[in-house]
């Protein structure tokens, strides 16, 4: 390439995920031309229900560094709302770890910036805020090793997947193993929040704030999703058997009350359709805090989608109830859309 080609050009070498061999085969061919070359991590947000921080910690932290180390003149640490649903608030993370990285001299110190995090952004010198975000990574990365987002979804895409849908199915079968610990970790950072609050009602950057509060009920939320699922498919079936059982033989519960544990005042599918209702509400809110109107409504609109698949069920789940009372027989369940129930899970429920 001529001299007066690469005397206006910057090249921007990228990596979005950390590389065992380092990133010197990004750099080098650039840096060996004679071309200026920044590097560009990434803070591992797009698709993602919230960014897998630990990816964009260590992807930044080496690209960073080797950008250093081979001759690269800046960084350029990037952020994607690939299918327009990230927030703006939930990438601060991530945002400010790449600007230490790249100001500092050498490796920065992942554990240090996990500490001092909270103190510098927010003004917590409790801790709680710091632990509040170790909580939210390991929960991602639960979700990011057991590799239950495609990379064309990610976590969004798990977010709105039906687990009564045949894809549903054969991601609930991986989720089962890490739901408990996932929720526990959205759990446990949803009371930390609370408590750095409470310590300090002064906090700054309020907005990050109610954004990790919200990432972690999505979370938690997910979590729930798939064990209220299948917990309904196990109910079904208990009902379905109980519906059978010989005349005379008292059953407990009853099929009324199985019932009712699926669609009723506290039923699950109730918990879903609220669930889904109280998300979007807490959604819109934090999209108004930082964006404009225009894109919002496809958004929306798919929750809205979402929650009449739920409610639809409600309907039909009301119409079972209603069959029972006139002639104590039940559908079956894949008339309702009701999977089979996963292995082991009526023996569990005895």
């Amino acid at each position: 390439m001529p001299q007066s080609f690469k005397n206006q050009t910057i090249a921007v070498a990228w990596g979005y995920s950390p590389n065992p061999h380092g990133f010197e085969k990004q750099i080098r061919p650039f840096t060996d031309a004679g071309i200026t070359v920044w590097v560009a991590p990434s803070i591992n947000n797009y698709r993602q229900i919230w960014p897998n921080q630990q990816e964009a910690l260590d992807d930044i932290q080496e690209f960073t560094s080797d950008g250093q180390q081979f001759g690269a003149a800046g960084q350029l640490n990037t952020l994607w709302d690939d299918d327009g649903e990230s927030l703006a608030n939930m990438n601060w993370y991530g945002i400010l770890f790449g600007a230490a990285a790249g100001w500092q001299q050498g490796t920065s110190s992942i554990p240090a910036f996990q500490q001092s995090y909270a103190q510098v952004f927010h003004g917590d010198s409790t801790g709680l805020l710091n632990q509040a975000q170790n909580e939210l990574t390991a929960a991602m990365s639960l979700l990011h090793d057991n590799k239950l987002g495609t990379n064309s979804e990610g976590t969004d895409g798990l977010f709105w997947l039906d687990p009564w849908s045949r894809d549903g199915q054969n991601v609930a079968a991986k989720i089962r193993p890490i739901v408990s610990p996932l929720r526990l970790h959205a759990e446990r950072a949803i009371e930390l929040i609370q408590q750095a609050r409470l310590a300090n009602p002064s906090l700054r950057e309020a907005d990050a704030i109610d954004a990790m509060d919200f990432g972690a009920r999505r979370i938690d939320f997910l979590g729930l999703k798939f064990q209220a699922c299948d917990e309904m498919a196990a109910g079904y079936a208990r009902a379905q058997s109980t519906a059978i059982a010989p005349a005379g033989r008292k059953v407990r519960p009853g099929v009324y009350s199985l019932l009712s544990d699926i669609n009723g005042v506290n039923g699950r599918l109730q918990d879903l359709t609220y669930g889904y209702s109280q998300m979007r509400d807490m959604y819109e809110q934090q999209w108004l805090r930082s964006y404009r109107p225009a894109n919002l409504r496809p958004i929306l609109e798919h929750f809205d989608y979402t929650i009449n698949i739920w409610q639809a069920r409600i309907d039909k789940m009301r119409g079972a109830r209603q069959q029972w009372g006139d002639s104590h027989t039940l559908p079956l369940a894949s008339d309702l859309g009701i999977p089979a129930p996963p292995p082991g899970a009526l023996t569990a429920i005895q």
